[in-house]
């Protein structure tokens, strides 16, 4: 299995597909529908944002700040089941 290869319940997929995808979907709604694409512009956006930010400021331990917080919100952006709810919510605990 190579690194890049993510799993869902429904079979695998591989991130190039997922990228490809992304970037070829005109309609915002394809975006929104999936929740793996979802989480993948907004963990892009954040990353960005960050990396604005600690450029303008110097400080460049904006990440710091949102350690805590964000690993859970992408947990729950990719809720499907039980099992990916299970994983969302042992991901909160471990946030707290």
């Amino acid at each position: 299995m190579s690194t890049s290869h993510m799993c869902n319940d429904h079979g695998g997929f591989l991130l190039d597909e997922l990228i490809s995808q992304l970037l070829s979907s005109s309609s915002e709604s394809a975006i929104i529908n999936n929740p793996y694409q979802s989480t993948f512009v907004t963990c892009n956006i954040i990353a960005m944002l960050c990396f604005l930010i600690s450029s303008f400021t110097g400080n460049f331990s904006q990440v710091d700040k949102l350690w805590s917080i964000v690993p859970a919100m992408y947990a729950w952006m990719c809720v499907t089941d039980t099992r990916t709810t299970l994983m969302a919510f042992l991901t909160t605990l471990w946030s707290v």
